[in-house]
């Protein structure tokens, strides 16, 4: 089948979509997080990733916070939106069910990190996302995210994903 790409998917796209928010690089601006905190929201991106591959739905609910918003669309249309971490796990969890049994891959990179608030942070991250069959690995999906990451008892966790698919191959997701 071949890879689905609607109309609407157009260089920077996501932005003109409202779903990131890029702010510019700045000298001697306040921008800087600490680096055990950049390290931290850069490792809850990765177990976040690592969770959904292996199908750790327990690791996938600890990422968010309970009044966690997760939202998968496709250019501007949105397919999929969760209120709710349980809610949003469920969702994944279905997503995981009609994929099928192929081994996924998600490896996010460009993470941009900007303070918004006292323990609340704008992060931005590309996804690539490698599907391997019996026949082999291929490219599954290219996204982006934007979200809103807090600290939450100590512990940074996804407040809000906006989960923006560029392309992805074959058909997507239903749910």
């Amino acid at each position: 089948m071949p890879p689905t790409s609607p109309p609407d998917i157009q260089s920077g796209w996501a932005h003109r979509a409202g779903l990131l928010d890029l702010a510019p690089a700045e000298p001697d601006v306040p921008h800087i997080l600490a680096p055990e905190d950049r390290a931290a929201i850069q490792e809850l991106f990765a177990r976040y990733a690592i969770a959904y591959d292996e199908c750790r739905l327990d690791i996938l609910r600890s990422c968010f916070t309970d009044d966690g918003v997760y939202q998968v669309q496709m250019g501007s249309r949105v397919l999929a939106r969760f209120e709710g971490a349980d809610q949003a796990v469920a969702g994944m969890s279905s997503v995981m069910h009609e994929q099928g049994p192929a081994q996924r891959r998600h490896v996010m990179t460009n993470l941009v990190l900007h303070p918004a608030g006292d323990g609340v942070v704008s992060a931005i991250a590309y996804a690539t996302v490698i599907v391997t069959t019996d026949a082999g690995p291929t490219l599954g999906a290219a996204a982006v995210y934007g979200t809103t990451v807090i600290r939450d008892a100590g512990t940074w966790r996804f407040r809000k994903v906006m989960l923006g698919m560029d392309g992805y191959a074959g058909g997507a997701p239903t749910r």
